[in-house]
């Protein structure tokens, strides 16, 4: 009565993407890896977003809350990430979260500190910092 149908399946590769030598990452080789850029906020591209703002009556501001990777790209510009104020994260299935970078300073030592949805907080050691022994 009913035709048997053979379905293809895709074997693909499992496990994190292959690292690029131009890109930095969080927790690089494992499952969780995630390709991270760090911004600055630059205080003329804020200006023409507020601009572009005033000008849509506020739709552009819409179109950024759903999409915060492109109001980054906006209004901040690429820079390392000791120096981030913020910063965008990519993981292996496309998906891109924004953040703000908090910096710590405890005797002469500084850690960044990235928060994260979920309310906890993610350690980033950043190279060119010091380390610190965190309690």
């Amino acid at each position: 009565m009913g035709k048997r149908r053979e379905v293809a399946t895709k074997v693909g590769q499992t496990g994190p993407p292959p690292l690029e030598p131009d890109k930095e990452y969080v927790n690089p080789g494992r499952e969780d890896q995630m390709e991270i850029s760090g911004y600055q906020r630059s205080r003329v591209r804020t200006v023409l977003a507020w601009l572009g703002y005033l000008f849509t009556a506020g739709l552009l501001r819409l179109v950024f809350h759903w999409r915060p990777d492109w109001m980054l790209k906006v209004t901040h510009t690429s820079c390392r990430l000791g120096n981030a104020g913020a910063v965008m994260l990519k993981d292996q299935y496309k998906q891109i979260f924004v953040e703000k970078v908090k910096t710590i300073t405890k005797d002469g030592t500084s850690v960044k500190i990235v928060p994260r949805r979920d309310g906890r907080e993610s350690h980033l050691l950043m190279p060119g910092l010091k380390h610190c022994e965190c309690e």
